[in-house]
């Protein structure tokens, strides 16, 4: 887990007032679903792949969720989805120097990042369940 020190977490709460979302773009999408008689207790597996990050007029992060819907042991559904997402910069040199601060930057990418994320990826998940003919299925609130 990651932890901050006082003024670590300063500078996460400048870099994070130094930066704007301005947009959260699907790039790529690939959906499965299984043909299996799902029973009526269903679980989730999410995982969260490939972080990558370019800091150049925008800050951009690209993201990749594979989302698995298990009904027993067995695969019922599989999503995956790669999110890019955009945001404005107001201090260029304040967030390229704090992005080269690990400590930092990683608790943005654990911790801030999935929050932003977290309505996208439910609403897309949502979505793909009904393109593959199921019921709607909505991911759970982020505790």
């Amino acid at each position: 887990m990651v932890q901050l020190t006082k003024n670590e977490f300063e500078t996460f709460r400048n870099f994070i007032s130094n930066i704007e979302l301005v947009d959260v773009l699907v790039i790529e999408e690939y959906l499965k679903k299984y043909a299996i008689n799902p029973s009526n207790k269903l679980k989730v597996e999410l995982n969260q792949k490939d972080f990558d990050f370019s800091i150049e007029e925008h800050l951009v992060t690209f993201i990749k969720y594979v989302v698995r819907i298990k009904s027993g042991n067995n695969n019922y559904f599989k999503f995956e989805v790669n999110f890019e997402i955009r945001f404005k910069i107001n201090d260029f040199d304040f967030v390229k120097k704090t992005s080269e601060n690990k400590n930092v930057f990683d608790f943005f990418k654990k911790f801030q990042l999935p929050k932003i994320i977290w309505p996208y990826l439910r609403a897309e998940t949502q979505y793909a369940t009904t393109k593959a003919g199921m019921k709607p299925f909505t991911l759970p609130f982020l505790k």
